[in-house]
């Protein structure tokens, strides 16, 4: 990692990086950059060498310390992942630097995945655990790499330990652990000490602070007066797609040798076998179990009750299998998870496999409305346990425990299902959300976008994502939405940030191709049997495909299939509407793959949040690229609106080149 001093920076890689001239910042300040030693090759038993940092009054302090010194079972943890240190920790950054509690508070409390991050370094465990110290970091403006050391402070009673070295050192590593190549900080008169540590002088760097809560860093960068990374190496301007889509490959094809599959998910066996009516799914290409069972080879989906022992609160407010994670019985509930799937599932399972879990969330501030009780019966629990707590203290403990048991019930009911069925397609429906409904407070007309807060929370679930091997976001459409363009909207955000997952966290840290994303949509609006037109159809279906997901799920419950009557509507929309426009799409993307991406991609929006065309009912968004993927015989050239997404081993624009295996390089 590359340090800098500000100036101060630090670069990890695998050589040092040689000192550059300084150049004076603001209020005499300096930049510097940090060598790539590593945390082992840093500690000499020299006692001259090793040094620790302390603060006082803002300034920084250096301290000998001998090898028998060298602190034990430390380490360095984001604070939104302990909401129970958030008191103690305000009270450490106040005794050097005197804010009210309340405001101090507030600042913690934006720690979050997305930046700015507050570490607290820990030792010990349980009741042992102390506190030793804080380090707070944040982006740097135009510099995508980067991380600013906004912070650095050890507890009073902790210095002269060698703590504040240690917080160094695992600050540097989580920012390893992110994927950040250089660490930015200031100082006034310690650059010697630094130089210690690997940083060297570099040229000034803007740190973006917690600005990115609410100003776009896109925005930051305007206004910015330093140079970005990509101004400094003179490279030409590309959209945020591309920039994202040359960095991660596409998933492959699913369940077919095809770009985009259409898979049906609906309980309607019993049309042919009591109504006699077949539903001819299969000559649309649209993909079906066998005797088209719910439950089968290519489609299986698992509800409360079909999987393991999940904890909820019945309607009638009893408590089934504990009713909050926290009481529930998770050996037994993978125990039997693992039993459900060997009698459901072929050992050679390679289908979609969904997990339908909607009683409560894994985020807590997820659980409103109806929901509310699961976070009303955490806190009634941690009051049965420590009544001496304050009303905030026992929420925030409340809101930990809560976090920590539905984490473990979620990640490890994949991780079973992963270890007995390895090549399904595992996910969680509904994940990960949008809650892009209504409109936005902030916004005159509705836009479909995702709320700041929303896309915040998703990256909290990183650990959800790189257990999951596909992801089924929702993209049932209300019927207020019926033939309006606000439909598209709605979905296009949707399948972006479900997108925006799929290509930052890959299952088992796979860093070779993005998650596959197959949405779930209905035939008809939510809660009704109100089929939809072919419009409506092209607002999920034709979004779906544009945007690159790999396919559709289309579910519906058993209502489809009630009577002979539904199940001949049913027959009838299937051939006039629905099985045409799924023809369209599936020949459009696989044409599209073919010409663009010489079949070994998946062709993709290049414009993904470009505006709707007309504001008017029944207008389709985009209808130039839609169309072009229903009607790919229209003689309009692909690459004027869509770029390649390349699957796993090949690459270049048109993913015309193959990957060399980085393994048998790295070996040679």
């Amino acid at each position: 990692m590359r340090k800098v001093w500000f100036i101060c920076q630090i670069d990890v890689m695998s050589e040092p990086i040689t000192s550059t001239s300084s150049k004076p910042g603001s209020g005499g300040e300096q930049n510097v950059d940090l060598n790539p030693i590593s945390t082992s090759h840093r500690r000499t038993q020299n006692v001259e060498n090793v040094r620790e940092i302390s603060t006082s009054g803002g300034e920084v302090e250096e301290k000998p310390r001998t090898d028998s010194e060298q602190p034990e079972r430390i380490r360095a943890v984001p604070i939104y992942r302990r909401p129970d240190l958030l008191l103690p920790c305000a009270d450490l950054v106040n005794s050097e630097w005197r804010r009210s509690q309340a405001a101090r508070l507030h600042s913690l409390q934006k720690s979050c995945p997305e930046f700015p991050v507050c570490l607290v370094l820990l030792q010990g465990r349980g009741e042992t655990e102390r506190l030793l110290g804080h380090a707070r970091l944040s982006q740097v403006v135009g510099h995508g790499g980067s991380l600013f050391v906004e912070s650095v402070v050890v507890s009073r009673a902790e210095r002269g330990k060698g703590h504040g070295r240690t917080l160094m050192e695992e600050t540097e590593r989580y920012a390893k652990s992110r994927g950040f190549k250089r660490l930015c900080l200031t100082t006034h008169d310690k650059q010697h000490f630094y130089a210690h540590l690997g940083y060297a002088l570099s040229m000034p760097v803007q740190n973006a602070g917690a600005m990115t809560a609410f100003v776009p860093m896109e925005t930051l960068l305007r206004f910015s007066r330093m140079p970005s990374e990509e101004a400094n190496a003179q490279k030409p301007a590309r959209t945020k797609m591309e920039v994202s889509q040359g960095a991660v490959g596409a998933a492959g094809p699913i369940l077919q040798d095809r770009p985009f599959v259409v898979v049906w998910n609906m309980p309607t066996a019993r049309c042919h076998k009591l109504y006699n009516i077949a539903l001819d799914l299969g000559h649309f290409d649209i993909v079906e179990n066998r005797q088209q069972r719910f439950q089968g080879q290519k489609m299986s989906i698992f509800y409360r009750d079909r999987l393991g022992k999940y904890p909820y609160l019945s309607r009638d407010g009893s408590k089934v299998n504990g009713g909050i994670p926290q009481l529930g019985h998770l050996s037994a509930h993978l125990s039997l998870a693992v039993t459900q799937l060997s009698g459901s599932l072929q050992p050679n399972f390679t289908g979609l496999a969904v997990i339908d879990w909607e009683e409560w969330q894994p985020l807590w501030e997820r659980n409103f409305g109806t929901k509310l009780e699961y976070r009303r019966q955490s806190k009634l629990l941690v009051r049965q346990e420590r009544p001496d707590l304050s009303e905030w203290a026992a929420t925030s403990l409340a809101r930990q425990k809560f976090e920590e048991s539905a984490r473990k019930f979620m990640e490890e009911t994949l991780r079973s299902a992963l270890r007995e069925r390895p090549k399904g397609l595992w996910g969680f429906y509904g994940f990960p959300a949008c809650f892009n409904k209504q409109k936005r407070k902030t916004d005159q007309i509705y836009t479909g976008r995702c709320r700041s807060e929303t896309k915040k929370q998703n990256d909290r679930l990183s650990w959800l994502w790189r257990q999951s091997t596909a992801l089924y976001p929702s993209v049932y459409l209300p019927q207020r939405l019926a033939g309006s363009s606000d439909a598209a909207l709605m979905v296009r955000h949707r399948l972006l940030e479900a997108l925006r997952v799929a290509s930052v966290w890959h299952h088992g840290n796979n860093t070779n191709h993005a998650t596959p994303v197959l949405p779930y949509a209905r035939l008809a609006f939510t809660h009704t049997l109100t089929l939809l037109n072919k419009t409506d159809l092209m607002h999920t279906l034709g979004e779906s495909a544009a945007l690159g997901a790999a396919g559709v799920v289309l579910w519906g419950e058993l209502k489809f299939a009630k009577s002979k009557h539904q199940c001949i509507l049913l027959r009838d929309y299937i051939h006039t509407v629905l099985g045409p426009l799924v023809q369209s799409l599936r020949s459009g993307t696989k044409h599209c793959s073919l010409q663009l991406c010489h079949g070994n991609g998946r062709c993709a929006r290049r414009r993904p949040s470009s505006s709707m065309v007309s504001r008017g009912p029944a207008v389709t968004s985009d209808p130039d690229e839609i169309n072009l993927l229903t009607d790919p015989s229209s003689g309009k050239p692909f690459h004027d609106h869509f770029l390649c997404q390349c699957y796993p081993g090949w690459t270049g624009q048109e993913c015309q080149e193959k990957k060399k295996d980085e393994n048998r390089q790295k070996s040679k």
